[in-house]
């Protein structure tokens, strides 16, 4: 799968949140990836196609503050990619980014995961940063 597809795929992001469900790492937390359940079978199969095409590289995610409070764009990155895989005007809560510092600041294992599988899907993420973006 293209990533330009994978992209426009994910892009139907409708919310973000953080699980501390052990399931996803025995030693951090999740960022958890909320999609609707109607489109969720080319959701899984976005995120299996990225899965796979970042197999053993180094991926990161940026978390882009943008120019109105509280809307942040996202980026999946890895040398696996071409460009980075960019989620534009997502809206995240200050209590998640609060939680995604505290975790961050304690060098606790961050993974990305979705909701719309029974299952488990998640991506472990070499680096997290939350920054001004321009």
């Amino acid at each position: 799968m293209d990533r330009l597809v994978i992209e426009t795929t994910l892009s139907d992001l409708d919310g973000i949140s953080m699980s501390e469900d052990q399931l996803f790492s025995e030693s951090g937390s999740a960022l958890l990836l909320s999609f609707k359940a109607s489109n969720s079978s080319q959701i899984v199969a976005a995120f299996d196609a990225l899965k796979k095409t970042i197999g053993q590289h180094e991926v990161s995610f940026v978390i882009c503050k943008t120019m109105v409070a509280g809307m942040f764009d996202l980026e999946i990155a890895s040398d696996a990619l071409d460009e980075p895989i960019r989620l534009s005007n997502k809206v995240i809560k200050d209590e998640l980014l609060a939680k995604l510092e505290e975790d961050l600041e304690a060098n606790k294992a961050v993974c990305l995961a979705i909701n719309v599988s029974d299952q488990l899907h998640w991506i472990d993420l070499n680096q997290v940063s939350i920054r001004e973006c321009v």
